[in-house]
């Protein structure tokens, strides 16, 4: 009898060692969306933090202005910010990048001089690849705004190769991107992913064509640097499967003078050429 009992309790004993360690093996919490870009494959139950990569084919263009300079004031800037009302925010990401004036930076200067948008005067936009405006902008707002959402219809009408998701952390006076890149379709050459930190809300006195006089103008979308260096880190090269998610982490330290609150977060794809020049490719943003 004694034998009998030692028997069952080691029985029962067992039995209830080999539930544990079941129940433990079978629950593995994590994202169980496919399309997310931390999916898990072996996660039994989900821990409700999808991540997803923005999907959307965006627009990238660039407003090169001036304080000091009247045009600007009169009609460029206006015509800039007619042309992100058109297009929609959520399908562009939208810089102001000025010139030789308290709110240019490197990372602008490089751009404005760059191959593919290379100029030397101001007003003018650049939309993704290109100079829109080589000659100066419009002085009609309205046709300045029509031309950019043109080109911003043909670009965003194409299927994206690639696009981000954006975690934003602060800490002090750091803040680090979590970016996730996804690649929708297959793809080859090489591809380079970029962050740049605008600040919207910005007064600062503004020239004006109409008798050369000053007025204060609130300036949006400045860029006020990039994280690294303008075009940024090796994302992908070569071969490229679908589905390929790439991570990348920016971190970088924000200038005292300028408002957290109003800063937005921009990241932007670059294709580079066999000539050696980068492309844009894709875009997106948190604030």
């Amino acid at each position: 009898m004694k034998k009998f009992l030692t028997f069952v309790l080691a029985a029962s004993m067992l039995t209830t060692a080999t539930l544990s360690c079941k129940k433990k093996s079978t629950t593995i919490k994590g994202c169980m969306d496919p399309n997310s870009v931390n999916y898990n494959k072996l996660a039994t139950e989900t821990d409700g933090n999808c991540q997803v990569a923005d999907s959307k084919q965006r627009f990238f263009m660039m407003d090169i202005t001036a304080t000091w300079c009247p045009p600007c004031g009169s009609y460029g800037i206006p015509g800039f910010n007619k042309s992100i009302d058109l297009i929609g925010e959520s399908n562009v990401v939208a810089m102001s990048v000025h010139s030789t004036d308290a709110m240019s930076c490197a990372a602008g200067n490089e751009l404005m001089n760059y191959a593919q948008y290379k100029t030397t005067s101001v007003p003018r936009i650049a939309g993704a690849d290109t100079l829109i405006f080589p000659a100066g902008v419009y002085t009609d707002i309205t046709a300045t705004a029509n031309k950019i959402k043109g080109a911003s219809d043909l670009f965003t009408s194409q299927t994206p190769t690639a696009n981000c998701y954006i975690g934003k952390t602060i800490s002090g006076s750091n803040v680090t991107l979590d970016v996730k890149t996804k690649f929708f379709k297959a793809a080859s050459g090489d591809y380079y992913i970029a962050a740049y930190i605008l600040e919207d809300g910005i007064i600062a006195s503004q020239q004006l064509a109409t008798g050369g006089a000053n007025a204060t103008q609130v300036h949006n979308h400045v860029l006020r640097g990039s994280f690294s260096t303008t075009f940024g880190d090796v994302l992908a090269n070569g071969s490229i499967e679908t589905g390929r998610v790439v991570s990348k982490t920016f971190t970088t330290s924000l200038n005292s003078t300028w408002k957290t609150e109003n800063l937005r977060y921009a990241v932007v794809i670059w294709k580079k050429n066999a000539s050696g020049i980068y492309k844009f490719e894709n875009c997106s943003e948190i604030k």
